[in-house]
């Protein structure tokens, strides 16, 4: 019995042995400065190399890291899982991952267990380590302060580009629209929620771009989108070699507790394309014109890229306003420089009441033709819509030309000769009716109504014109040519009647005296009475005599 409790004793003492050379051989050597690792905002990961020695007799098979942090933000990875014995000054690293919105500093805390029978056992515990995420905005490490992250969720969705990019391909002069969804998540109504805003370039560690849109309150459990815009506006902000980043952040605070609860998402890197391309902006024009006016249109000429560009002119093209390919001379053009563009013309006395597209191409003689990007091979080709309206005179497609042959007097026939002739580039069928006469004349008929003419052919037709007999002056007859059941072209035709010479006939009109000439006729038959009568007095005096 007492050897079996020697025995026992003994393998404890060596189990114990064997623990403390366990816990106290296994080291760690700093190659970088545990609490002194540094990186950038943006940078999302920080690495440490260390060393690892095994003098502890035995292998260790399943190493297995136990990090804790301060703040809670990050995670570590570890490139060692094993270790045999006799192993010295052995290479390892550790990576922390974090949120690239993140700044602040990290401080770790990392214990080194391995198994024994099952058994959990700490092996080693690291010097803390400290990680430094330095620059970034201050909005966003006041809101790491305030905390409570949890309460507000974020989803920046795919940018929506109007310009030469897409998604996160950016140009400048491109115009921006971002939908941010804010969930209310944390278990109360929250009020005052500031949402701001920034593109932030991680080299130079500063805004390019950045603002805050109205506050709202949003009941627990609800959504709201807000609905970012804004415009690249000057293409010098922009270089080559620099990394961007849209960041957004909101604030708000609980209905009922008063509780400030902050949070903030990035969407990921923005790339502003840096080519040898011109982009047209700004264009200045009236929103509607009218035939024979003259319309000016301006706009910038910016060149986007970061050389200078040589012999650039612009060429503006639409054909239906007359306009092919006329050529604006702008000439060199330095790097992130503008130059501005005044194009003037007329619009044609034909124009039809549209909208005009007019296209607006960016050359280069040095280039040997128009600009295209690099991202999608898009050209520099900008699109003017102009709106024509009112005031047209818009050339026929059919013509008349009328001309008295007979007549003319009042209560005779009058003939009119009118010759019709098809202007358009396709053979027409023609209707010729006539109207406005009814007030000075009874009937007015077309030697023939209905006929076809092709391209450039011309038909000549007699209109006869019952005149009444009352009627003396300049008088109009409207020609009225009709082309597929409408109405396409009026002709008006004036001619002068000449009334009926005064007479005692010509005053009786259908058994009725002309009250016009009734007076005059009166005193005539009186007169020529009295001189008879007068007459036949002094003849009889002069019998009785």
């Amino acid at each position: 019995m007492k050897n079996k409790v020697l025995g026992l004793f003994a393998l404890s003492v060596m189990v114990l042995t064997l623990f403390v050379g366990l816990t106290s051989a296994l080291s760690v050597t700093q190659v970088s400065q545990f609490n002194n690792i540094t990186v950038s905002f943006g940078s999302e990961t920080a690495t440490v190399n260390f060393n690892l020695t095994n003098n502890d007799g035995v292998d260790y098979d399943n190493l297995v890291f136990v990090p804790s942090n301060t703040p809670n933000v990050g995670s570590w990875s570890f490139s060692l899982t094993n270790i045999s014995n006799g192993i010295v000054n052995f290479p390892a690293s550790a990576t922390l991952t974090f949120p690239k919105t993140f700044a602040g500093n990290i401080t770790s805390s990392i214990l080194v267990n391995d198994t024994i029978a099952g058994i959990p056992t700490g092996l080693l515990t690291f010097p803390l380590i400290t990680v430094f995420v330095v620059g970034g905005p201050t909005e966003l490490s006041d809101c790491s302060v305030t905390g409570n992250s949890s309460f507000i969720d974020l989803d920046i969705e795919t940018p929506n580009v109007k310009g030469f990019g897409e998604d996160n391909d950016w140009y400048p002069l491109d115009e921006i629209e971002i939908t941010v969804k804010v969930d209310n998540k944390a278990g109360e109504d929250l009020d005052n929620i500031a949402v701001g805003w920034g593109l932030w370039d991680l080299e130079d560690q500063s805004f390019v771009i950045d603002d805050e849109e109205k506050d709202f309150d949003l009941k627990k459990g609800k959504k709201q989108d807000v609905v970012i815009s804004f415009k690249l506006e000057d293409p010098s902000d922009f270089e080559e070699d620099h990394d961007l980043v849209f960041l957004v952040w909101a604030n708000g605070e609980g209905k009922d507790t008063d509780a400030q609860a902050c949070a903030s998402e990035i969407n990921g890197e923005i790339d502003v394309q840096i080519d040898e391309f011109a982009v047209l902006d700004n264009f200045q024009y009236p929103e509607t014109v009218q035939c024979t006016e003259d319309v000016t249109i301006t706009a910038d000429l910016w060149n986007v890229g970061d050389e200078d560009q040589e012999l650039v002119y612009v060429l503006v093209t639409n054909k239906d306003l007359g306009l092919d390919q006329e050529r604006i001379d702008i000439g060199d053009l330095d790097a992130f420089d503008n130059a501005g563009i005044n194009f003037n013309f007329q619009v044609p006395l034909d124009a039809d009441e549209k909208i005009y597209p007019l296209k607006f191409g960016v050359y280069s003689e040095d280039i040997g033709g128009i600009y295209e990007n690099s991202l999608n091979d898009d050209k520099a080709e900008f699109t003017v819509l102009l709106t024509v309206k009112g005031g047209c005179i818009v050339e026929p497609d059919v013509s008349v030309e009328a001309s008295l042959v007979s007549g003319g007097k009042a209560g005779e026939e009058l003939v009119v000769e009118a010759k019709i002739t098809n202007n358009g580039d396709k053979t027409a069928t023609y209707s010729l009716e006539t109207s406005g006469f009814s007030a000075w004349a009874d009937s007015a008929n077309v030697s023939e109504s209905t006929f076809s003419l092709a391209p450039g052919k011309s038909r000549t037709v007699t209109i006869t014109v019952d005149v009444k007999d009352d009627v003396s002056g300049a008088k109009t007859l409207d020609l009225e040519v009709l082309s597929g059941g409408e109405l396409i072209f009026t002709q008006p035709v004036r001619v002068t009647i000449e009334g009926v010479e005064p007479g005692f006939l010509s005053t009786i009109t259908g058994g009725v005296i002309n009250q016009d000439n009734q007076f005059l006729w009166i005193v005539g038959i009186v007169n020529v009475v009295l001189v008879l009568s007068i007459i036949t007095v002094a003849v009889r005096m002069m019998r009785r005599s």
